[in-house]
C-alpha cells in the first residue's frame, strides 16, 4: 500500500547568490507537510551564501559547500544524498506558491506508480505574471517533455536511474524528462499552483538558442524521427528573437508588481 505521507526531499542548488538564497529557503522551511527533508547543496560561493546557509544548519537534513562541475552535478549530487520518496528542485529565485503546497500536493495525489507529479507553474516578471497548468499529456511522446521543472516531483527511483548529463549545461532536465517518457515512465498531474518562477531576469539571446541547440542535441541522441529534429531546427533559427517576442507576450499577463506576487513567500 502506497505510503499516505511518503518523504519528501527538497534540494536547493545554488552558487553565488545571496541576494535570494535565504528567501528560497526560509519559503521551503514554512512549508506544513510534516514528512519533508530539506538539503542545500552549494557550489563554494564567495559571496557570503554559505554564511547565509550555515545559520539555518540545524534544520537541514544535510548542507555542504564545495566546488562542483556546474548545476546538474550540483543537482546530482543532491540525489545521492536525499532519502525521499520523491525530490524536488527549489532554487534559489524559485519559490513554494505557498505554505501548504507540499501537504496539498499529496492530499490530493493517488500513487499509481507515475514517476512524476507535475502541478501549475505562476511565471512572475517585474510587473505582471501569467498561471500555467500543469502540462496534459497529448500522447506524442517527443512533445510531452517540455514539463515545468520548478513544479515536478519526481520519484527518486527514477532520478537514481536516469540522473543528469553533466555535459548539458542548461537542459538536462529536458533530457531526463524525454528520456523517462521514452523509456515507459508516466506523469500525473496536480491542478493547483506549485511554484513561483522568475522568467526574464537571465534569460539572454545567447542562453535560449543554447537551450534550444542542446534540445536538438537530446533529440538526436535519443534517437527522435527526422520530424521532431526538423521542428527543433526550425525553432532553434528563431531563438534569437525569442527574448523579443517575450516583451510582447507580456502585455497579455496579469498585471501586478512582483512583490505583490511575492508578497506570502
Amino acid at each position: 500500500m502506497p505510503n499516505p505521507q511518503p518523504r519528501i526531499s527538497v534540494i536547493t542548488v545554488t552558487f553565488n547568490c545571496a541576494a535570494l538564497v535565504e528567501r528560497t529557503m526560509q519559503n521551503v522551511l514554512r512549508q506544513t507537510y510534516p514528512n519533508l527533508e530539506y538539503i542545500v547543496i552549494d557550489g563554494g560561493s564567495t559571496d557570503g551564501t554559505a554564511g547565509i546557509i550555515a545559520r539555518y544548519a540545524d534544520r537541514l537534513a544535510y548542507t555542504v559547500s564545495e566546488p562542483d562541475r556546474g548545476i546538474y552535478h550540483a543537482m546530482n549530487k543532491g540525489v545521492q544524498v536525499a532519502t525521499g520518496d520523491w525530490v524536488l528542485f527549489r532554487n534559489a529565485g524559485d519559490f513554494f506558491f505557498n505554505d501548504r503546497v507540499v501537504a496539498d500536493v499529496f492530499a490530493h495525489y493517488a500513487d499509481r506508480g507515475e514517476d512524476v507529479i507535475e502541478g501549475g507553474t505562476r511565471c512572475f516578471v517585474a510587473d505582471a505574471y501569467r498561471d500555467k497548468a500543469a502540462a496534459v499529456p497529448t500522447g506524442n511522446v517527443w512533445r510531452d517533455a517540455n514539463l515545468s521543472h520548478p513544479s515536478a516531483f519526481i520519484r527518486r527511483e527514477a532520478l537514481l536511474g536516469n540522473p543528469y548529463p553533466e555535459d548539458l549545461k542548461i537542459a538536462a532536465d529536458y533530457y531526463f524528462f524525454q528520456k523517462m517518457l521514452l523509456g515507459g515512465g508516466r506523469c500525473a498531474a496536480y491542478p493547483g499552483i506549485v511554484s513561483l518562477f522568475e522568467c526574464e531576469q537571465g534569460v539572454s539571446n545567447s542562453s535560449l538558442s543554447r537551450a534550444w541547440q542542446e534540445r536538438l542535441q537530446i533529440l538526436r541522441r535519443l534517437g527522435a524521427p527526422e520530424e521532431e529534429i526538423r521542428l527543433a531546427s526550425w525553432l532553434n533559427r528563431f531563438a534569437p528573437f525569442a527574448r523579443f517576442s517575450r516583451k510582447r507576450k507580456f502585455r497579455g499577463w496579469t498585471k501586478q508588481a512582483a512583490d505583490i506576487t511575492l508578497k506570502e513567500v
